[in-house]
Formats: C-alpha cells, structure tokens, sequence
C-alpha cells in the first residue's frame, strides 16, 4: 500500500503592506528635510518673484510678472545667462559626445588600444588641482602651446587666458579640462561587455 504524498502548502503571496512602516521610518526624515530645506525656499521664491517684497520695505504687493520682464531685459543678465549656457553645453554634451566617439575608435584588441585606454583615463585619476596647474601652465603667454607655435610661425599666438573672447573656453579648460577620459572609459567598457 503506497504512502500518500503528503501536501506542501502553497507559498503565500506576501503584502508590501506590512513593509510600509519600514519605509515611512527610513524615508520620512529625509523627506522632512528635503521639503523644509529645498521644497519650501523655491515654493517661497517662486512667491516673491511675483511681488515688490523687499527687506527694506515693509509694505509688499503683488506686481505680476513686472520682476521677469525687467529681468529678460537685463544686459547683466542676458550675459550671464550666455555664459552659462555655453559652459552647461561644455561641461554635458561635448564630453560625453567626444567620449563615446573616443570610445568606439578604442574599441580593438591589442596592446597599443590598451595603451591608449589607459593614456585617456589617466587624467580622471590625477586630482582636479594638478591638471588645473598643469594647463594653466600650458596656456600662459609664454606657455608650452604658445611656444610651440611660435616654433612654427606664428608670430602672434593668441592670448587663451588674456582675451575675452577665448578666456571663457580656457577658464574652462583650466578648471576641469574637456576631456572625455572618463565618458570614454565607461562607453569603451560598455561596448567591449557587450561584444565578448
């Protein structure tokens, strides 16, 4: 006589319910700080950006968008909103452009791509400082890129850090160069995962 089986009940489907506490626990208090820090300043700022409020003047009142229109027709304004938005155009799209560019032509087997994948990532592991002096050193007037063209015939080499029109992209060289070291790094890690 054979022997019944006997019966495993089936697994029951837990609720995320119960996990709730755990969550409100955790995250409540990041979100307290969050709203009363970050969310209640731009809620208050977006308020007073439609009213005369001044700290000199008690008397405040609702003036519309008065304080935009005086701030599009700004001339400090409109410059440094230029400013800001060829350094953003700098600092995400031509990295990260360049970098996967860089990233595709490295993607080959063979010591000299090994070597040069290396060469690209070196600068991400230098700190900020060092490869600030060392390109601030390279585009002086009397620096390595200005002597190089002098050697070759150029009489008056441009001034990268003297002229307004070239201090912009040289300022932001020196702080943090346009490189795409590390954008190309991790798109050639990318691509050579999934080629193997």
């Amino acid at each position: 006589m054979r022997r019944a089986a006997p019966l495993i009940p089936a697994p029951r489907r837990r609720s995320p319910w119960p996990a709730l506490p755990h969550f409100v626990g955790f995250g409540l208090p990041g979100l307290l700080v969050h709203a009363c820090f970050v969310l209640a300043p731009i809620l208050l700022s977006v308020g007073y950006s439609f009213t005369n409020a001044d700290q000199f003047k008690p008397h405040t009142r609702f003036i519309g968008f008065d304080n935009y229109v005086n701030l599009l027709t700004d001339d400090a304004f409109l410059a440094a909103l230029k400013v800001t938005t060829i350094l953003t155009l700098i600092v995400v799209i031509v990295p990260n452009v360049l970098g996967l560019a860089v990233a595709l032509l490295l993607d080959r087997r063979g010591w000299l791509y090994n070597a040069l994948r290396g060469a690209f990532f070196v600068p991400v592991v230098l700190s900020s400082v060092v490869v600030t002096v060392i390109w601030q050193a390279m585009l002086t007037d009397d620096g390595l890129i200005n002597t190089a063209l002098r050697s070759l015939g150029v009489a008056h080499p441009p001034g990268w850090l003297s002229d307004p029109q070239l201090a912009l992209y040289s300022i932001r060289s020196c702080g943090r160069p346009p490189r795409p070291s590390s954008s190309s790094w991790a798109c050639g890690s990318g691509t050579t995962s999934s080629t193997r």
